[in-house]
């Protein structure tokens, strides 16, 4: 594997009660990653070398930095740092980017972007690139959260779809009291089915825990979604 690449904490901002966004500088070093893959991320605590692993939220036009969202969990040494202890200008390494979840040209125009908390995270990345690099594209992206100010970037994909007309959101909140605040309710697949939204044609891209992945990877293919279609990352 190749040599972890120094970089430095750029900016942190809390963007929600439990995620915290961050910005790595890497400088003008060779970097390489495809949008919707992931990092390594290492830093020295307490002396000793730890590693996360985080996707990259940001697209190639942003050279010499990429970003992550981080979701607090404090169980987990490199996530509970970020996520409190982190300061600007902090040395940290990253690796390039890795995983094949990612968008590819041969996936088409036609998408269908699902994903279930967290798991918004590697869909930013890749509905900015197929809207910067493939302006035919048709794009429905259907986000749950359990509520509304949990929807990470939703202005910023809110803007992205209003700049982009062949895309569109969907927000699928899991609290009936939330209901209220511009979003559909329930199951992801019972609002696909009621939105009349799962065309056989598509390329279906879903990332999220591990319930809701596989939730609609045996929905989708009960639905008659042929397998080379389904594109999904599980996080254990």
């Amino acid at each position: 594997m190749p040599e972890p690449i120094p970089a430095r904490i750029a900016q942190i901002r809390r963007a929600t009660p439990t995620v915290t966004v961050l910005w790595l500088e890497y400088g003008d070093r060779p970097y390489r990653f495809l949008p919707g893959q992931w990092i390594d991320l290492y830093v020295s605590l307490r002396g000793e070398r730890r590693v996360g692993g985080y996707s990259i939220t940001s697209t190639r036009r942003t050279p010499g930095r990429i970003r992550i969202a981080v979701k607090d969990a404090e169980h987990h040494p490199v996530t509970r740092w970020l996520g409190h202890a982190a300061r600007v200008g902090d040395e940290i390494a990253i690796s390039e980017g890795q995983g094949d979840f990612h968008y590819a040209p041969a996936h088409g125009e036609r998408l269908v972007l699902l994903a279930g908390g967290i798991g918004i995270t590697p869909l930013v990345g890749i509905a900015h690139e197929v809207c910067e690099t493939r302006p035919q594209a048709v794009i429905d992206l259907f986000y749950s959260a359990a509520r509304a100010e949990q929807l990470l970037f939703r202005a910023e994909l809110d803007a992205l779809a209003a700049a982009h007309c062949g895309m569109r959101c969907h927000y699928v909140l899991t609290r009936q009291s939330d209901a209220s605040r511009g979003g559909h309710r329930g199951r992801m697949l019972d609002v696909l089915d009621a939105c009349g939204d799962t065309p056989p044609q598509a390329t279906y891209y879903f990332c999220g825990p591990r319930g809701f992945v596989d939730d609609l990877a045996t929905g989708l293919a009960a639905r008659g979604i042929p397998p080379e279609r389904l594109i999904y990352e599980r996080w254990w």
